[in-house]
């Protein structure tokens, strides 16, 4: 009785893990660092100094909320180089995938029903995929990967999209929240507080 106790512990626990941020290895993202850097400076880098500064970074919301992470140096820049060894640390850490609860709120109050979107930055749209939800009655969500049978969303940087729309289809938020964003995320086992949720206050 007692092992049969145990296996059922232990099972349930794998289970979890599996569920929450585990993978089998075979469904680990596949990153490759210094082309995803090269994609980023190609895109972005408008003034060709080989450096990512701040308003080139408005144009990729993702690496934008990743800056204090990828700077190493701190000069408010993010070079090819740094950003491909922010890449090979989403490789290390061998995670699949990480739940990320967000809370949605307009003016104050949670946004109920508003479809949310986890697009990765085009460097990294190889390597990782899109994770989508709806928002509860509480303005929560908890975006997924719709083809895959985990929970939670890959190692990253993405570009966060919400929308809500009326019953004749009309958008009730503005484009900053959607067709022409400004909210990123970064996905990572370092991002503070990442585990515990991460808040989002629109307003009109």
């Amino acid at each position: 009785m007692k092992l049969a106790l145990r296996r059922l512990v232990v099972g349930g626990l794998l289970a979890l893990w599996a569920g929450c941020g585990g993978a089998p290895q075979s469904d680990l993202p596949t990153y490759h660092p210094s082309a995803a850097a090269s994609k980023a400076l190609a895109e972005f880098d408008r003034n060709n100094d080989g450096l990512l500064d701040a308003a080139e970074l408005d144009q990729s919301p993702g690496l934008k909320s990743a800056v204090p992470r990828i700077d190493k140096n701190g000069d408010q820049k993010l070079s090819a180089g740094e950003i491909s060894e922010r890449v090979a640390y989403y490789r290390d850490t061998r995670t699949g995938f990480m739940g990320v609860p967000l809370t949605i709120t307009l003016s104050g109050q949670p946004l109920r029903g508003a479809e949310v979107m986890l697009t990765p930055e085009s460097c990294l749209v190889d390597e990782i995929q899109a994770a989508t939800g709806t928002t509860g009655v509480v303005g929560v969500v908890a975006p997924k990967i719709p083809a895959s049978e985990f929970s939670g969303v890959s190692p990253g940087v993405y570009r966060l999209s919400i929308s809500l729309k009326d019953p004749a289809g009309k958008e009730t938020l503005p484009g900053k929240y959607n067709t022409a964003t400004t909210l990123g995320l970064e996905v990572a086992p370092d991002v503070p507080g990442l585990e515990r949720g991460v808040r989002f206050d629109l307003t009109k």
